[in-house]
């Protein structure tokens, strides 16, 4: 299992330089595991570089500035293709924050290196009222969000032969779906995991648009990511509604017609 007390244990804090991996449209969570195919021969040279030694990695995103936070990943396992590519199963562990500017990177046989340091994850105690309340916020917001709409048992009467969705294997399916993802989300709030560390795999899971996920990976003091981790949430959550009020409209506008 993921050890959350301490995920960069193997890791030297008082290593100055990583390798820097630029990503252009995705940004990568500490905690979370990814899957990358690799392409390009100046990615190619950074991942053979780390799979010969450490095997650590730091991924940031887009423009990179001098004191950008970056999570730093670990590459657990891989595959390479006859084409020269590389599919890699990597993990983040933490967030770095650069120190130099990125017109300051050491090349090293075609490698890029940054000087960066470990960033702390300064948050209120586990076991605090604080912590139970915004487990228990971002709990009640995250199962709301994995609700489905309610369908109708009965279709209108003019609905094509078997378009009737009571008692249906697509319907049982559908149960069986909602019931793992319930018992998945009931193990994710169960209280085993940091709340940092849950604000970053939640994070990780939405759909919040390239900006405000760099946003959260930057904060570093929990209490405010979980800040904005909710206010995000909470925006998802009113489009949510609004969809789910133009599903059962439709399906009311179908059954008067």
């Amino acid at each position: 299992m993921f050890d959350f007390d301490d995920p960069a244990e193997e890791w030297d804090s008082q290593r100055k330089e990583v390798r820097l991996l630029e990503l252009p449209r995705l940004v990568v969570f500490p905690h979370v595991v990814g899957q990358f195919r690799f392409h390009d021969p100046k990615h190619i040279g950074l991942i053979e570089d780390a799979l010969t030694s450490d095997q650590y990695i730091a991924v940031g995103t887009g423009r990179i500035r001098s004191d950008a936070v970056v999570c730093m990943c670990r590459i657990v396992a891989h595959t390479h293709y006859a084409d020269g590519s590389y599919l890699v199963l990597m993990i983040g562990l933490r967030r770095l924050r650069l120190t130099r500017s990125l017109s300051a990177v050491r090349y090293r046989d075609g490698v890029g290196w940054v000087e960066a340091e470990l960033c702390e994850d300064p948050a209120p105690p586990e076991e605090s009222p604080e912590c139970e309340r915004h487990r228990f916020r971002l709990a009640e917001i995250v199962f709301d969000l994995f609700e489905e709409p309610d369908v109708p048992d009965d279709l209108p009467d003019d609905a094509p032969d078997g378009a009737n969705r009571s008692d249906t294997a697509e319907q049982a399916d559908r149960a069986v779906e909602r019931e793992e993802r319930q018992n998945q989300l009931r193990l994710l709030f169960s209280g085993e995991i940091p709340l940092g560390s849950l604000c970053d795999i939640l994070a990780s899971m939405f759909d919040f648009n390239l900006r405000e996920k760099q946003a959260l990976l930057a904060e570093t003091v929990v209490e405010r990511r979980v800040a904005r981790l909710l206010h995000g949430l909470s925006e998802l959550r009113v489009e949510r509604l609004y969809d789910r009020l133009r599903v059962q409209n439709g399906f009311q506008d179908a059954t008067m017609n």
